[in-house]
Protein backbone atom coordinates (compact mmCIF):
# COMPACT_ATOMS: atom_id res chain seq x y z
CA UNK A 1 0.00 0.00 0.00
CA UNK A 2 0.87 3.32 -0.84
CA UNK A 3 1.45 5.05 2.48
CA UNK A 4 -0.39 8.79 3.16
CA UNK A 5 1.95 12.03 2.83
CA UNK A 6 3.02 14.20 5.63
CA UNK A 7 0.17 16.86 6.62
CA UNK A 8 2.01 20.49 5.27
CA UNK A 9 2.17 23.15 8.40
CA UNK A 10 -0.42 25.33 9.29
CA UNK A 11 0.73 28.87 7.51
CA UNK A 12 1.02 31.58 9.60
CA UNK A 13 -2.51 33.74 9.25
CA UNK A 14 -4.35 30.89 8.15
CA UNK A 15 -6.23 27.68 9.66
CA UNK A 16 -6.89 24.11 7.40
CA UNK A 17 -9.43 22.30 6.46
CA UNK A 18 -8.45 18.63 6.59
CA UNK A 19 -9.62 15.67 5.34
CA UNK A 20 -9.52 12.35 6.69
CA UNK A 21 -7.08 9.61 5.28
CA UNK A 22 -8.83 7.93 2.60
CA UNK A 23 -8.04 4.77 1.39
CA UNK A 24 -8.36 4.21 -2.72
CA UNK A 25 -8.46 0.53 -3.67
CA UNK A 26 -5.95 -0.30 -6.56
CA UNK A 27 -7.76 0.51 -10.48
CA UNK A 28 -10.45 2.97 -8.67
CA UNK A 29 -12.22 6.35 -9.25
CA UNK A 30 -13.46 7.69 -6.05
CA UNK A 31 -14.96 10.77 -5.47
CA UNK A 32 -15.13 11.72 -1.33
CA UNK A 33 -17.00 14.16 0.64
CA UNK A 34 -16.11 15.16 3.98
CA UNK A 35 -18.38 18.11 5.93
CA UNK A 36 -17.50 20.61 7.80
CA UNK A 37 -18.68 23.50 9.94
CA UNK A 38 -16.30 27.05 10.54
CA UNK A 39 -16.42 27.99 14.28
CA UNK A 40 -14.00 31.35 14.67
CA UNK A 41 -14.92 34.61 14.27
CA UNK A 42 -15.83 36.62 11.00
CA UNK A 43 -13.33 36.73 8.54
CA UNK A 44 -12.36 37.19 4.17
CA UNK A 45 -10.29 34.68 3.01
CA UNK A 46 -8.11 36.04 0.10
CA UNK A 47 -6.15 33.38 -0.11
CA UNK A 48 -6.74 29.22 -0.77
CA UNK A 49 -3.85 27.21 -0.86
CA UNK A 50 -4.78 23.61 -1.91
CA UNK A 51 -2.68 20.64 -1.23
CA UNK A 52 -3.39 17.00 -3.00
CA UNK A 53 -2.07 13.77 -4.28
CA UNK A 54 0.05 15.56 -6.97
CA UNK A 55 -0.16 12.09 -8.86
CA UNK A 56 -3.75 10.19 -7.98
CA UNK A 57 -5.33 13.84 -6.94
CA UNK A 58 -8.16 15.16 -9.64
CA UNK A 59 -10.21 18.07 -7.76
CA UNK A 60 -10.45 19.35 -4.38
CA UNK A 61 -12.97 21.74 -3.60
CA UNK A 62 -14.98 23.44 -1.12
CA UNK A 63 -18.23 23.41 -1.48
CA UNK A 64 -21.32 24.76 0.30
CA UNK A 65 -23.77 21.91 1.88
CA UNK A 66 -27.34 21.44 0.82
CA UNK A 67 -29.75 22.14 4.40
CA UNK A 68 -30.81 18.52 4.44
CA UNK A 69 -27.04 17.38 3.53
CA UNK A 70 -24.77 15.29 6.20
CA UNK A 71 -24.13 16.46 9.53
CA UNK A 72 -21.27 17.92 10.48
CA UNK A 73 -18.43 15.64 10.83
CA UNK A 74 -19.41 12.96 8.42
CA UNK A 75 -17.38 11.49 5.58
CA UNK A 76 -19.21 10.06 3.03
CA UNK A 77 -18.37 7.84 -0.30
CA UNK A 78 -19.86 10.45 -3.10
CA UNK A 79 -19.05 8.65 -6.36
CA UNK A 80 -22.81 8.03 -6.88
CA UNK A 81 -25.12 9.80 -8.58
CA UNK A 82 -27.60 10.38 -5.98
CA UNK A 83 -24.76 12.11 -3.96
CA UNK A 84 -23.14 14.28 -7.00
CA UNK A 85 -26.85 15.50 -7.98
CA UNK A 86 -28.28 18.08 -7.34
CA UNK A 87 -25.13 20.11 -7.57
CA UNK A 88 -23.60 22.36 -4.43
CA UNK A 89 -22.61 25.45 -4.99
CA UNK A 90 -18.45 25.96 -4.62
CA UNK A 91 -17.42 28.38 -1.75
CA UNK A 92 -14.34 29.29 -3.50
CA UNK A 93 -13.74 29.28 -7.30
CA UNK A 94 -10.44 29.96 -9.19
CA UNK A 95 -8.64 33.77 -9.17
CA UNK A 96 -5.22 35.09 -9.07
CA UNK A 97 -5.93 38.91 -9.35
CA UNK A 98 -2.72 39.57 -6.84
CA UNK A 99 -0.78 37.98 -9.32
CA UNK A 100 -2.03 38.84 -12.45
CA UNK A 101 1.00 41.53 -13.64
CA UNK A 102 3.90 39.38 -12.89
CA UNK A 103 2.17 36.29 -14.56
CA UNK A 104 1.67 38.65 -17.74
CA UNK A 105 5.44 39.27 -17.59
CA UNK A 106 6.47 35.84 -17.60
CA UNK A 107 3.94 35.14 -20.42
CA UNK A 108 7.27 33.82 -22.37
CA UNK A 109 8.31 31.93 -19.81
CA UNK A 110 5.53 29.99 -19.45
CA UNK A 111 4.84 29.62 -23.59
CA UNK A 112 2.36 32.39 -23.98
CA UNK A 113 -1.27 33.27 -23.47
CA UNK A 114 -4.06 33.48 -25.13
CA UNK A 115 -6.28 36.00 -23.43
CA UNK A 116 -4.85 38.79 -20.62
CA UNK A 117 -4.76 36.81 -17.29
CA UNK A 118 -5.31 33.41 -19.13
CA UNK A 119 -3.47 31.14 -16.75
CA UNK A 120 -0.83 29.04 -18.12
CA UNK A 121 -1.49 25.65 -18.33
CA UNK A 122 1.81 24.66 -16.44
CA UNK A 123 0.40 26.99 -13.56
CA UNK A 124 -2.68 24.12 -13.27
CA UNK A 125 -0.46 21.35 -13.34
CA UNK A 126 -0.03 20.11 -9.87
CA UNK A 127 3.29 20.61 -8.19
CA UNK A 128 6.51 18.51 -7.75
CA UNK A 129 6.16 18.56 -3.96
CA UNK A 130 3.01 18.05 -1.81
CA UNK A 131 3.94 20.55 0.62
CA UNK A 132 3.72 23.18 -2.03
CA UNK A 133 0.08 23.16 -2.80
CA UNK A 134 -1.34 24.96 -5.21
CA UNK A 135 -2.65 28.75 -5.07
CA UNK A 136 -6.43 28.63 -6.46
CA UNK A 137 -7.33 32.17 -4.75
CA UNK A 138 -4.84 34.63 -4.62
CA UNK A 139 -6.57 38.16 -4.05
CA UNK A 140 -5.60 41.31 -2.21
CA UNK A 141 -5.85 41.18 1.73
CA UNK A 142 -8.51 43.64 1.53
CA UNK A 143 -10.78 41.74 -1.00
CA UNK A 144 -12.17 38.25 -0.13
CA UNK A 145 -14.71 35.84 0.48
CA UNK A 146 -17.10 36.21 3.74
CA UNK A 147 -16.65 33.47 6.00
CA UNK A 148 -18.77 33.71 8.90
CA UNK A 149 -19.14 31.80 12.08
CA UNK A 150 -21.16 28.56 11.63
CA UNK A 151 -20.57 28.87 7.97
CA UNK A 152 -20.62 24.41 6.76
CA UNK A 153 -18.89 23.59 3.83
CA UNK A 154 -18.25 20.30 2.46
CA UNK A 155 -14.67 19.17 1.07
CA UNK A 156 -15.24 17.27 -2.33
CA UNK A 157 -12.23 15.35 -3.14
CA UNK A 158 -11.72 13.16 -6.32
CA UNK A 159 -9.18 10.75 -7.04
CA UNK A 160 -7.98 8.03 -9.59
CA UNK A 161 -5.77 5.26 -8.60
CA UNK A 162 -4.15 4.29 -11.69
CA UNK A 163 -1.38 1.70 -9.26
CA UNK A 164 -1.74 -1.79 -9.00
CA UNK A 165 -2.08 -0.92 -4.95
CA UNK A 166 -4.72 0.71 -2.63
CA UNK A 167 -3.00 4.34 -1.91
CA UNK A 168 -3.53 6.33 1.65
CA UNK A 169 -4.32 10.00 0.60
CA UNK A 170 -5.69 13.18 1.96
CA UNK A 171 -6.32 16.77 1.10
CA UNK A 172 -5.62 19.74 2.49
CA UNK A 173 -6.68 23.53 1.89
CA UNK A 174 -4.92 26.45 3.88
CA UNK A 175 -6.97 29.26 4.20
CA UNK A 176 -6.04 32.62 4.40
CA UNK A 177 -7.89 35.20 6.88
CA UNK A 178 -8.05 38.76 7.39
CA UNK A 179 -10.80 40.70 9.21
CA UNK A 180 -14.00 41.63 8.20
CA UNK A 181 -13.55 45.11 9.08
CA UNK A 182 -10.29 45.24 7.29
CA UNK A 183 -12.37 44.04 3.64
CA UNK A 184 -13.29 47.07 1.22
CA UNK A 185 -15.23 44.27 -1.07
CA UNK A 186 -16.36 40.73 -0.39
CA UNK A 187 -16.50 38.79 -3.16
CA UNK A 188 -18.45 35.66 -4.43
CA UNK A 189 -18.41 32.99 -6.92
CA UNK A 190 -21.07 32.78 -10.21
CA UNK A 191 -22.31 29.22 -11.50
CA UNK A 192 -24.06 29.66 -15.19
CA UNK A 193 -25.25 26.51 -16.27
CA UNK A 194 -27.22 24.41 -18.68
CA UNK A 195 -29.31 22.44 -16.76
CA UNK A 196 -30.44 19.44 -18.60
CA UNK A 197 -29.90 18.71 -22.11
CA UNK A 198 -30.07 15.92 -24.56
CA UNK A 199 -27.15 15.57 -27.31
CA UNK A 200 -27.84 13.15 -30.52
CA UNK A 201 -25.99 10.15 -30.90
CA UNK A 202 -22.91 9.83 -33.03
CA UNK A 203 -23.74 13.67 -33.85
CA UNK A 204 -22.10 17.03 -33.28
CA UNK A 205 -24.06 19.37 -31.23
CA UNK A 206 -23.99 23.28 -29.50
CA UNK A 207 -26.03 24.81 -27.50
CA UNK A 208 -26.23 28.23 -26.16
CA UNK A 209 -28.10 30.06 -23.16
CA UNK A 210 -28.05 33.77 -21.44
CA UNK A 211 -27.57 34.38 -17.97
CA UNK A 212 -28.44 37.62 -16.65
CA UNK A 213 -26.84 40.11 -14.10
CA UNK A 214 -29.21 41.69 -11.66
CA UNK A 215 -26.54 44.03 -10.37
CA UNK A 216 -23.47 45.83 -11.47
CA UNK A 217 -20.67 43.57 -10.70
CA UNK A 218 -16.76 43.45 -11.25
CA UNK A 219 -15.59 39.81 -12.53
CA UNK A 220 -12.33 38.88 -10.76
CA UNK A 221 -12.36 35.50 -13.15
CA UNK A 222 -14.40 33.27 -15.49
CA UNK A 223 -14.01 30.04 -16.87
CA UNK A 224 -15.12 26.88 -18.61
CA UNK A 225 -16.43 23.45 -17.18
CA UNK A 226 -17.64 20.42 -19.49
CA UNK A 227 -16.23 16.71 -19.90
CA UNK A 228 -14.70 14.61 -22.64
CA UNK A 229 -16.76 14.66 -25.39
CA UNK A 230 -16.46 18.29 -25.39
CA UNK A 231 -14.72 20.39 -28.43
CA UNK A 232 -15.94 24.37 -28.12
CA UNK A 233 -16.29 26.33 -24.87
CA UNK A 234 -17.27 30.15 -25.51
CA UNK A 235 -18.49 32.97 -23.33
CA UNK A 236 -19.98 36.14 -24.50
CA UNK A 237 -21.16 39.26 -23.46
CA UNK A 238 -24.08 41.12 -24.39
CA UNK A 239 -25.29 44.70 -23.23
CA UNK A 240 -28.79 44.86 -21.68
CA UNK A 241 -30.17 46.05 -25.48
CA UNK A 242 -28.18 42.41 -26.55
CA UNK A 243 -25.91 43.88 -28.09
CA UNK A 244 -22.58 41.61 -28.40
CA UNK A 245 -19.73 43.68 -26.34
CA UNK A 246 -16.28 42.09 -28.71
CA UNK A 247 -13.95 39.99 -28.31
CA UNK A 248 -15.47 37.05 -26.69
CA UNK A 249 -14.50 37.14 -23.08
CA UNK A 250 -13.32 32.91 -22.98
CA UNK A 251 -13.04 30.84 -25.74
CA UNK A 252 -11.01 27.58 -26.02
CA UNK A 253 -11.04 24.26 -28.06
CA UNK A 254 -11.98 22.19 -25.68
CA UNK A 255 -9.55 19.23 -24.47
CA UNK A 256 -10.37 16.17 -21.87
CA UNK A 257 -7.86 17.56 -19.54
CA UNK A 258 -9.92 20.79 -18.94
CA UNK A 259 -12.10 18.11 -16.99
CA UNK A 260 -9.81 18.92 -14.10
CA UNK A 261 -8.30 21.80 -14.87
CA UNK A 262 -9.75 24.18 -17.51
CA UNK A 263 -7.78 27.08 -17.63
CA UNK A 264 -9.06 30.58 -15.95
CA UNK A 265 -9.35 33.85 -17.02
CA UNK A 266 -8.21 36.39 -14.58
CA UNK A 267 -8.96 39.87 -14.65
CA UNK A 268 -7.58 42.85 -12.35
CA UNK A 269 -9.78 44.59 -9.74
CA UNK A 270 -11.76 47.26 -11.91
CA UNK A 271 -10.86 45.90 -15.06
CA UNK A 272 -13.78 43.99 -15.98
CA UNK A 273 -17.57 45.49 -15.05
CA UNK A 274 -20.91 44.44 -16.15
CA UNK A 275 -23.88 46.67 -15.46
CA UNK A 276 -27.23 44.98 -14.32
CA UNK A 277 -29.09 43.78 -17.21
CA UNK A 278 -26.33 42.70 -18.83
CA UNK A 279 -25.73 38.70 -19.63
CA UNK A 280 -23.02 36.20 -20.82
CA UNK A 281 -23.72 34.08 -23.19
CA UNK A 282 -22.56 30.45 -23.14
CA UNK A 283 -21.56 28.72 -26.04
CA UNK A 284 -21.06 24.23 -25.52
CA UNK A 285 -20.19 22.41 -28.48
CA UNK A 286 -19.48 18.54 -28.28
CA UNK A 287 -18.68 15.57 -30.60
CA UNK A 288 -21.15 12.52 -29.48
CA UNK A 289 -19.27 9.44 -30.39
CA UNK A 290 -21.46 7.19 -28.48
CA UNK A 291 -24.06 5.13 -29.98
CA UNK A 292 -26.85 6.55 -27.61
CA UNK A 293 -28.20 9.93 -26.14
CA UNK A 294 -25.72 12.28 -23.95
CA UNK A 295 -26.76 14.16 -21.08
CA UNK A 296 -25.95 15.42 -17.61
CA UNK A 297 -24.15 14.75 -15.57
CA UNK A 298 -21.89 13.07 -17.62
CA UNK A 299 -21.80 15.79 -20.07
CA UNK A 300 -21.55 19.10 -18.59
CA UNK A 301 -21.81 23.10 -19.48
CA UNK A 302 -20.84 25.73 -17.26
CA UNK A 303 -19.57 28.82 -16.37
CA UNK A 304 -17.68 29.80 -13.55
CA UNK A 305 -16.05 32.67 -11.72
CA UNK A 306 -15.69 35.16 -9.04
CA UNK A 307 -17.02 38.30 -9.04
CA UNK A 308 -17.92 41.44 -6.80
CA UNK A 309 -19.87 42.67 -4.64
CA UNK A 310 -21.41 39.12 -4.08
CA UNK A 311 -21.11 37.91 -0.63
CA UNK A 312 -23.26 34.82 -1.43
CA UNK A 313 -22.78 32.44 -4.03
CA UNK A 314 -24.64 32.99 -7.78
CA UNK A 315 -26.14 30.24 -9.14
CA UNK A 316 -28.22 30.50 -12.62
CA UNK A 317 -29.27 27.05 -13.90
CA UNK A 318 -31.70 27.56 -17.47
CA UNK A 319 -34.78 26.08 -18.25
CA UNK A 320 -34.54 26.71 -21.80
CA UNK A 321 -31.51 27.08 -24.26
CA UNK A 322 -31.74 29.43 -27.33
CA UNK A 323 -31.81 27.48 -30.52
CA UNK A 324 -28.84 26.04 -31.64
CA UNK A 325 -25.94 27.52 -34.41
CA UNK A 326 -22.57 29.06 -34.67
CA UNK A 327 -20.87 30.84 -31.85
CA UNK A 328 -20.17 34.48 -33.42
Amino acid sequence: MIGERELPPVPDGAFQIVTPVLEIPAGTEQFWCFYGEYDGPEVGIHKMVVHQDPTYGHHSLLKEPLPDDHPTGSLVNCSSLMEQIPPRPTLFEAVRSEDLEEEEDDDEEHGGVEHPGFFPEDLLEPPDEWIEGIPWVNLPPDIGFRFVQGQKWMADVHFVNTSSEPILTRAVFDLYTVPSDEVTAFVGTFNHDAGAFALPAQEQSTINFDCVWDEDSTILSIGGHMHQYGTHFQVDHLNEAGDLQAPSIYELDWENQYRFTPPVVNFAPGEFEVSAGDAFRTWCSWNNTRSETLSYPEEMCTTFGVAYPAPDSLYCVVDEHNPGGTPP
